[in-house]
């Protein structure tokens, strides 16, 4: 019988997890962008098995499955290259955030021939990208184009520009969350295919479940760029 543990608040995400350790469950699927690897190599420990989703994790037995996050970096950085867009930001999650890590550091790589301003948030959600593009943009007031981490961060943005009735630049998100397509954002994005993420997720805890002794294993999963008004 699956056990869905939601953990909002990151500082209730340790325990969460620690409390499925009484449960005696037969595998765990973690889907949280920094769950804490200790915790991860006490259910290993305990032969239970364990598939992140988007996360890294170098640990004998644990597999993961993650979206292309190198490709859709690729994506925004070739949408801005075939526009002229040549003044250009970033605005990601914490650093040490392994998608955010990978989107940046893809994305930097592709735009070598463009002046890029970047910004990074500890919060990581609407507020962060509020509060990140007001001061970026104020910085830079010649940006053409800003590729924010997630889609939460570039909704963020987007108002937050808006509300200091500043210059707006194109957009560009991370995810397509269903607010993407909402009419005051209409934001171009990098969609994420969840229900594939799901699939292989739920297909290597189980393959694992059955021989907990296979080598650890790595899936990637391909994105693809949504246009829509915001970096047309």
């Amino acid at each position: 019988m699956p056990l869905l543990m939601n953990a909002d608040d990151p500082q209730q995400l340790a325990p969460s997890l620690k409390q499925l350790l009484s449960y005696h469950v037969a595998g765990v699927i973690i889907t949280s962008g920094a769950p804490p690897l200790s915790l991860a190599e006490e259910y290993l420990a305990r032969k239970i098995p364990v598939t992140l989703i988007n996360r890294h994790a170098d640990l004998a037995g644990c597999d993961r499955v993650c979206s292309d996050n190198a490709q859709g970096a690729k994506l925004v950085a070739e949408l801005f290259s075939r526009r002229g867009w040549r003044q250009v930001g970033f605005i990601g999650e914490n650093r040490e955030n392994f998608s955010t890590r990978q989107r940046y550091e893809a994305f930097i790589a592709r735009t070598s021939d463009m002046a890029v301003s970047s910004r990074f948030c500890d919060g990581g959600g609407y507020q962060a990208g509020y509060q990140a593009a007001r001061e970026l943009v104020a910085e830079n007031p010649g940006m053409q184009a800003l590729f924010c981490a997630t889609d939460m961060l570039a909704l963020g943005a987007q108002d937050g520009l808006r509300d200091a009735a500043a210059p707006l630049p194109a957009i560009v998100g991370f995810d397509d969350i269903p607010q993407a397509d909402w009419q005051p954002y209409q934001l171009t994005t990098v969609q994420q295919n969840t229900a594939l993420l799901a699939h292989h997720a739920v297909d290597l805890l189980m393959t694992r479940i059955a021989r907990f002794s296979l080598p650890s294993r790595h899936r990637e999963v391909p994105v693809k760029l949504i246009i829509r008004h915001s970096a047309k």
